[in-house]
């Protein structure tokens, strides 16, 4: 019975050919910022962070030209002739001519600049993802005019209502910021799923897209389950993709935002639903919530939209296109679908390492940057009609889901970095088979290469994601230099990560030299900058109170060079420091790189900032001997720290 139903699977698709990819004549949408950009329809503006430039791209003549920016480029938007893009590691914003490609100016603005947009001719608003804030500052004379504090950390994407409202998303918050247009008051509105078994954590709330009509703001991100039950081995349902009853690790997830009114909408598709069609969630709202979410959990579905990063409105707001990194697909669906097979009305293969897109201005075509390739994928965009207008021959067809198709693809620039970082990059980002077996990629649970802030339950108990990024100017990262890894020292080197791989995500495994690759890719992971250091190089001298935290650090009597010494502030080496879970008796001591930027702390998480766990631990003697230390010591060795 399989057998013949995969024959009909191949021979309907045969029929059908291609989906039909004559332009719709509907207009489209893009994210207002993005790691691409198009001037007029037939020039892109890239983002290269591998060369430190964004190079404006002829889409007709492949022609390029490239202008250097500043430290790790980020994201670009543009209006008029002006051209801006976020220096994440500069702390700067560069505002180019998009006629000249000339440099205008560049403006400091803050730790970690990310997303931005225009407000307007002549005023920017940039969100700090290494400070709860976003800033508005002049364009022209690059002053500072208002500062919005926010309440949640990482504003990463943002988006500006016709009424001039901003939205503001926070990377791997359950939230969304709505600021006023008078920029005076901030509100929030909660998009968490709360399904019948367990809550579902929005994260990589990467992008933010109003709809052409002005109606809607659509995300497309993941949903985390972290209450999911690990199953060890690799036959049926390993690790994190779930035992059939419950919600994968990631789930898929299109968020749909009413801005006009307050509308809530919540579908859910369990994976293993026999009759593929949704069932309604329980959807727990506070009054101020307008959000309408959609999560996509069906086990054929995920194989080709795992890890959603970037959206866009097509065919006059008929379809939705969302990028899925993981898979290297853009999907198309109906908008307002279901989650089910027949609301996916096209697929479309692209790059490596997917996570740029932008529309054209007549809506005919889309554009995807693949930074792993460092190409551009040249989309057109099909019509999109509803499911119900179409005739039952099709119907039947779109019941079993379209066919990708392969797209064009141009090259925006050529990589500087090794054959084998690049490589190892790829594989970070992918779910391709050998890697998972679908919904859980590298980059998933270690987003930039940091810590998703979560714990997870891992076969050896509860553990906390460890950032992987700590390369500085002074040292490359730590995958290479800092063995045995995980918490518990069970990985003897970096080549035991295929036990993670096996276990926990399901892939067939890697080979030595693909973990060398990935190994070698972690390497150059850049630490994260934090607002309590004076200059992202850390080149800067420490104020008095994070002077006396480093004397205190240093100072043989407290104890904390007797572990976490040299360049990477650990001795390699497991200590007991009074935890016992019924597994794990010693932790490996950290690497203290990133530290402001890791938390929660403690190998299950259970300290939410650096002052609770000199609390908990160095004040009590079980790490290190700090039980003489006053407050003020205290808070100085945490200034200190944070600095790292």
């Amino acid at each position: 019975m399989h057998q013949l139903r995969a024959g009909v699977l191949v021979c309907l698709a045969f029929m059908m050919g291609c989906p039909n990819v004559k332009p719709a004549e509907g207009n489209a949408s893009g994210p207002q910022h993005s790691t691409v950009a198009l001037l007029g329809d037939r020039t892109a503006v890239v983002v290269d962070g591998d060369n430190e430039q964004v190079v404006f791209l002829d889409l007709d003549s492949a022609e390029r030209v490239a202008t250097k920016v500043g430290r790790n480029p980020a994201q670009v938007t543009k209006h008029g002739n002006h051209v801006a893009v976020s220096n994440r590691g500069d702390r700067t914003v560069t505002i180019l001519h998009s006629d000249t490609h000339e440099v205008l100016r560049t403006i400091t603005v803050g730790v970690e600049p990310i997303g931005l947009t225009f407000l307007d001719e002549f005023r920017l608003a940039v969100a700090l993802s290494g400070e709860k804030a976003i800033v508005v500052v002049d364009v022209d004379s690059g002053a500072l005019l208002k500062r919005v504090d926010l309440e949640l950390p990482q504003p990463r994407a943002l988006a500006v209502t016709r009424d001039g409202r901003i939205y503001v998303s926070h990377f791997l918050s359950h939230a969304l910021s709505v600021i006023s247009p008078s920029l005076d008051e901030v509100h929030l509105r909660d998009i968490t799923l709360r399904t019948t078994t367990s809550p579902l954590h929005p994260s990589l709330l990467n992008s933010l897209t109003l709809s052409f009509g002005g109606d809607e703001i659509g995300i497309a991100h993941v949903s985390l389950n972290t209450d999911i039950t690990p199953k060890q081995g690799n036959s049926g349902w390993p690790g994190y993709l779930g035992n059939g009853q419950e919600y994968m690790a990631a789930t898929p997830t299109i968020t749909q935002i009413d801005v006009a009114k307050d509308a809530v909408r919540s579908d859910a598709t369990p994976r293993d639903d026999p009759a593929n069609q949704a069932v309604e969630g329980s959807f727990t709202t506070k009054e101020e919530s307008t959000s309408a979410l959609l999560t996509i959990n069906n086990t054929q579905l995920r194989e080709s939209f795992t890890e959603p990063i970037t959206a866009a409105y097509v065919d006059g707001d008929r379809g939705f296109a969302a990028l899925a990194r993981g898979t290297r697909q853009l999907n198309i669906w109906r908008r307002n679908a279901d989650g089910t097979r027949d609301g996916l009305a096209h697929v479309f293969n692209v790059g490596h390492g997917a996570d740029g897109l932008a529309a054209s201005k007549d809506g005919r075509f889309l554009v995807v940057r693949n930074a792993g390739d460092l190409t551009l994928s040249i989309i057109p965009v099909p019509a999109v009609p509803a499911f119900n207008d179409l005739p039952l021959n099709e119907k039947l067809a779109a019941s079993l889901g379209p066919q990708p198709v392969t797209t064009e693809t141009l090259r925006y620039a050529d990589s500087p970095l090794p054959v084998q970082v690049q490589d190892g990059r790829k594989l970070f980002m992918t779910a391709q088979r050998e890697c998972t077996m679908g919904g859980v990629t590298c980059i998933m649970c270690h987003p930039d290469g940091r810590a998703d802030g979560r714990v997870w339950p891992f076969i050896d108990g509860r553990r906390n994601t460890m950032n992987l990024s700590a390369a500085t100017e002074e040292h490359k990262g730590l995958a290479t230099t800092t063995a045995p890894l995980h918490w518990g020292g069970e990985l003897a080197n970096h080549y035991g990560l295929q036990r993670t791989i096996n276990e926990f995500m399901g892939g067939t495994g890697l080979n030595g030299q693909q973990l060398d690759a990935v190994a070698a890719f972690i390497d150059t992971l850049p630490a994260p900058d934090s607002p309590t250091r004076a200059s992202p190089l850390r080149t800067a001298p420490l104020d008095e109170v994070q002077q006396r935290g480093k004397d205190l650090f240093d100072d043989p009597a407290v104890g904390c060079r007797d572990c976490h010494m040299g360049e990477y502030f650990t001795d390699n080496l497991s200590h007991d420091v009074g935890v016992d879970d019924g597994q794990l008796r010693g932790v490996q001591t950290p690497v203290l790189i990133g530290l402001d930027a890791s938390g929660p702390y403690l190998h299950d998480g259970s300290a939410a900032t650096v002052e609770e766990v000199l609390e908990r631990l160095v004040r009590t003697d079980r790490m290190g001997r700090g039980s003489h230390l006053s407050d003020k010591d205290l808070v100085a060795l945490a200034a200190y720290l944070k600095t790292m």
